[in-house]
Formats: structure tokens, sequence, C-alpha cells
């Protein structure tokens, strides 16, 4: 299983919380502070991560719009977006299970390695074709 993840998260401390227990957990990680700089990384990238941890706050591009974006573009549209989250309304756990990500956790909710868990299990069941909808 490839287990390289981007985390595209504007916060430096939740980044490097969230760095640190995929990398004890064996995870690749590459970091984008931002939407724009997330969707550079991978329109320029012939090495695609396994798997997206999008946070949806952020400034220059928030995470509906850059998950929008991945969506549409052919070469990105099949990596597995999960979103974790400080939004925990319905109609935003809604809409970004719309827009197609594979799962949807609200930051408060879970620890990090339960949120490190929960990506393995996507990971782990994946086929580019099923969803895994969750909050």
């Amino acid at each position: 299983m490839d287990k390289v993840l981007l985390i595209v998260e504007d916060n430096p401390s939740v980044m490097d919380l969230y760095e640190t227990a995929f990398k004890l957990n064996s995870f690749d990680v590459e970091k984008a502070y931002n939407g724009d700089e997330a969707l550079q990384r991978l329109s320029g990238s012939l090495h695609k991560p396994a798997v997206i941890l999008l946070d949806i706050m952020m400034s220059k591009m928030n995470g509906f719009d850059l998950l929008a974006k991945l969506k549409q573009n052919p070469e990105l549209q099949r990596i597995p977006v999960v979103i974790l989250s400080n939004l925990a309304q319905q109609h935003d756990v809604d809409k970004g299970l719309e827009l197609g990500a594979v799962l949807y956790l609200v930051k408060s909710q879970y620890d990090p390695q339960e949120v490190v868990d929960r990506v393995t299990s996507v990971l782990q069941r994946y086929d580019g074709k099923s969803k895994a909808a969750g909050v």
C-alpha cells in the first residue's frame, strides 16, 4: 500500500501535530499550507499522494474550492480526499461529501491517532470507485 499523504492545512501547529502522527505510523508526508499551494504541488508532480487530508477554512483557496478543482481534474480526481475540519454543521459535511470527499472528520471529535486510523482504513478499502462516508 502506497502511504504518501498530502496534508493541506494552514495552521502550522495543527500541521505539525498531524505530520508527526502520520510519520509515526509510517506515512510519507507532504505538506501544503493553502489550497493554491496544494494545487500547484499536485499539478506539477508525477508522483501523486495516495490520499489527501484537507482542511476547509484556509486563506487563498478554501478546502471546498480545492476539492471541487481536484474532482474536475482527470489527473487528480481519483485521489481520495479526507476532510479534517472544525466545521461541524451538517450542511458543511453534506457539501464536502457531495463535492467528492470520501470521509469528513470534525477535528474536535478525533484525536490524531484516530485520524490516522480512519485514513489508513480509507486507503485499505479505497478502489477508486467506492465511497466511505462518516462524520
